[in-house]
Parts: C-alpha cells; sequence; structure tokens
C-alpha cells in the first residue's frame, strides 16, 4: 500500500541521510587525523589529557545507565577496572585533546568566530526540540552549555571551511 511505499522512501531516505552523515564524520576524523600526524605537539599537558578520559568515562558511562544497565554491573561484563578503562582510554583520549587544539588554532588562523546571536539562535532551536522536557530546557541555561556550544559550534564550521578547501579539485 502507499503507507508502506512512504514508510520505506522515509527509511530509505534516513539511512542514506545517515550514511552520508557517518561518511561525512569519518572524512573529518580523517582529515583531522591526517593534519595530527602532519602537526608538532610539545608535550601535551597531563591535565589535557586527564580531563579528556574523565569525559570519555563520563560519556561511556551516559551511555550505559541510558540503556538501563548499572555501571558496576557494566565493568563487571566488560571485566575492567576503572583504572583498566582510564589506562586504555588513554592513547584516544590523547588523539582527542590534539584534535581539540588543532581545530582551535585552525578557527583562528581561519579566522571563525560564533557569535552570541548563532548560540542563541541555536538554543532557541533546541528549547523548541526539548518543549516540555524541563530537564533538558534547564540545562540549556546552564553557562557550561553555552561554552561547550560555542566550541562544538566552530569546530562544526572549522570541518566545513577545512571540508570545503581540500575537496577543491587540483586543477
Amino acid at each position: 500500500g502507499k503507507t508502506y511505499e512512504d514508510l520505506r522512501l522515509l527509511l530509505r531516505g534516513n539511512l542514506e541521510q545517515e550514511g552520508r552523515m557517518r561518511h561525512e564524520r569519518d572524512r573529518e576524523q580523517e582529515i583531522i587525523e591526517r593534519i595530527i600526524e602532519l602537526t608538532k605537539f610539545g608535550e601535551i599537558p597531563k591535565i589535557l589529557i586527564d580531563a579528556e578520559i574523565s569525559k570519555m568515562e563520563a560519556e561511556l558511562k551516559d551511555d550505559v545507565l541510558s540503556r538501563g544497565m548499572q555501571w558496576e554491573q557494566y565493568l563487571e561484563s566488560i571485566s575492567r577496572t576503572v583504572e583498566e578503562l582510564s589506562t586504555e582510554f588513554m592513547p584516544h583520549a590523547e588523539k582527542r585533546v590534539k584534535g581539540a587544539l588543532i581545530l582551535r588554532t585552525l578557527a583562528t588562523e581561519l579566522g571563525i568566530e560564533i557569535s552570541d546571536r548563532e548560540i542563541a539562535q541555536e538554543i532557541e532551536q533546541q528549547r523548541e526540540a526539548y518543549a516540555g522536557n524541563e530537564e533538558a530546557l534547564a540545562h540549556l541555561q546552564v553557562e557550561e552549555y553555552k561554552q561547550y556550544l560555542r566550541i562544538t559550534m566552530t569546530n562544526r564550521k572549522v570541518m566545513d571551511e577545512l571540508v570545503k578547501r581540500l575537496s577543491v579539485p587540483v586543477a
């Protein structure tokens, strides 16, 4: 029937879009990794890497809890202690820190800034998306969240600019 057709097309559209987004993310990851390889880094302060490891642990914990599992239960199921996880996260955390440092430097070099107005617009859109969810709405007001948005939106612009520049076919 027609409804099934519509649904199938919608799903296919969603999957294609998801595939495209994943493809873009992979491509961006690749660009960042290339730049990391070409960049000379001094000693990365341990505090930055430790902070990134904590962030990764928090992300994982959120993910585990959102799947309805207990954190301790999860650690048991993968037979790891928090310390072992931290050690395993180390190389990836270092890569994430380097990526963040590069993006920040590139934002400055490319003169990319996110205005307060852009942040306000983004928060407005999210407010509509989270209408009725009091907890999420309260979260949007937090100053740290605005800083987080500024960083992610800046990174987004930097990546778009890089992808644009690197995709131009060389004549």
